[in-house]
């Protein structure tokens, strides 16, 4: 041992000897508190576990982050989960990304076929290439919405079918490692999962029964531990319907009062920095006897990682309505009327194809700057009365 008086490590099987001696052994007592990705990162909100020096812990997606403008992160980036280490989807077989919320876009502004190679291309059309002018999002959803109803689908996306339920670490006391023994199931069919530890979670389990004050068991006691472990041990919140109804209902509230005061969310940026998640989990309860920023204690961050894929302050596909009648010029009479419907989709490519889709506000040229991006009319149908 590097101390004198402390004995050497005595079992290295075990993910954390704190105390090198008999007591302090059990796993009951190892606390995960950040991660590392095994995997390519899907959503901006798994930054939460970014060290930022000076900042603190989990600051991506929570109201804290609102000092150093780190909530800006939502609104410029995404993860596509295209990595080298990924072979490339066969876009044309429709081949899904790793992303899944994500679609790429079928044709360029020339017409021709968008291929999987594009999507990694370094250069294209004698510019530095971005992904993201070849693809689309779906099944977006408006941080704007003041329905709880609409909250309630979009949380609830985060649900276990009931033949697919997340499952955790039934680890031994012997080893406390993985590979013990099959894994115990976590969540109900109807539950709503929200994720600390989105990629690891798998690797992390209960506390045991009885040990949940970090007492170590069959090994020597450790009174001075006081942390209820449990409450850490497992990388993820479950919510139940009951409590999902709640948060929904609190975050519609929130949000139309806000806009009543102040108008709509213009960015993810100003939504986060408001905390607006965080006040209605508060308002909820969400966290009454909880240890606070245990995995069991839900933050803003945690709704995030689940949610930063779809959500946005606007939407890029527009519903429009139109109505038109004709008046008898001579009775004044209404003679007819007419109703139509139109869906309109913003795409990537401005308006004016010389520039390109990564071309800054304020670099682009009058026709740009005036009309933007270009969009298309994806659908268009004639309406009746009982339409409306």
């Amino acid at each position: 041992s590097a101390y004198p008086g402390v004995p050497a490590i005595t079992n290295d099987d075990l993910l954390l000897e704190r105390a090198m001696a008999d007591y302090g052994q059990s796993y009951n007592e190892d606390v995960p508190v950040f991660e590392l990705p095994r995997a390519p990162l899907l959503s901006v909100g798994a930054l939460q576990h970014l060290l930022l020096v000076g900042e603190r812990p989990f600051t991506v997606g929570n109201s804290w982050g609102q000092a150093g403008g780190w909530n800006a992160l939502f609104d410029r980036f995404f993860f596509s989960g295209l990595t080298n280490e990924v072979a490339l989807p066969d876009v044309g077989a429709g081949q899904p990304l790793p992303n899944t919320l994500l679609t790429v876009l079928p044709r360029r502004p020339d017409g021709s076929a968008v291929t999987a190679l594009d999507l990694r291309a370094e250069v294209a059309d004698g510019h530095a290439a971005f992904s993201s002018r070849y693809l689309l999002g779906r099944g977006a959803f408006n941080l704007n919405s003041v329905q709880p109803e609409a909250w309630m689908a979009v949380l609830g996306g985060t649900r276990y079918g009931a033949n697919d339920r997340f499952t955790f670490l039934n680890a031994t006391e012997t080893t406390g490692t993985g590979g013990d023994a099959p894994g115990l199931p976590m969540t109900g069919p109807m539950s709503a999962t929200f994720f600390r530890l989105a990629q690891s979670a798998g690797e992390t389990f209960k506390a045991q029964p009885g040990k949940a004050g970090g007492l170590s068991g069959g090994f020597n006691p450790t009174p001075s531990v006081v942390a209820n472990t449990h409450l850490f041990r497992c990388g993820l919140r479950v919510l139940t319907p009951p409590e999902l109804s709640a948060l929904a209902t609190a975050l519609a509230g929130r949000i139309g009062e806000r806009q009543r005061l102040a108008g709509a969310f213009r960015s993810i940026q100003e939504f986060l920095d408001e905390g607006v998640i965080e006040q209605a989990i508060d308002e909820a309860h969400l966290n009454a006897g909880i240890a606070e920023f245990s995995s069991q204690w839900l933050t803003q961050g945690d709704v995030m990682t689940a949610l930063a894929p779809v959500l946005f302050a606007r939407s890029d596909t527009f519903l429009i309505r139109a109505y038109g009648d004709t008046l008898n010029p001579v009775t004044g009479e209404l003679e007819g009327r007419a109703w139509c419907e139109a869906a309109a989709q913003r795409l990537p490519e401005y308006l004016d194809p010389a520039q390109v889709e990564e071309t800054p506000p304020a670099a682009l040229n009058p026709t740009n700057a005036r009309f933007g991006r270009r969009f298309k009319i994806v659908s268009f149908r004639w309406l009746t009365i009982f339409d409306l």
